[in-house]
């Protein structure tokens, strides 16, 4: 998988589970304690967050980062 693969599996992932939980990035941002505009640009596809910013947002999204990070897993998380 490319990085540019994976940039764009993980932002689809992020998105799919924040809307999944009913949280704007403002306030899931708020939620991890990451800035608004580091959560906009992971969930934007415009770069990878750090190891550190996606566990704190699988805490807030309550999911794996497996789940974030795999691509076409039909976000399974957000079935629960």
């Amino acid at each position: 998988m490319t990085e540019r693969q994976l940039r764009k599996a993980l932002a689809a992932n992020i998105k799919a589970a924040r809307a999944a939980c009913g949280l704007s990035q403002h306030e899931a941002a708020r939620q991890a304690k990451v800035s608004q505009a580091h959560w906009s640009m992971a969930e934007g596809g415009s770069r990878l967050p750090t190891l550190s910013c996606l566990v704190k947002m699988t805490r807030v999204l309550d999911c794996s980062v497996a789940e974030l990070v795999t691509p076409n897993r039909g976000n399974s998380h957000v079935q629960k």
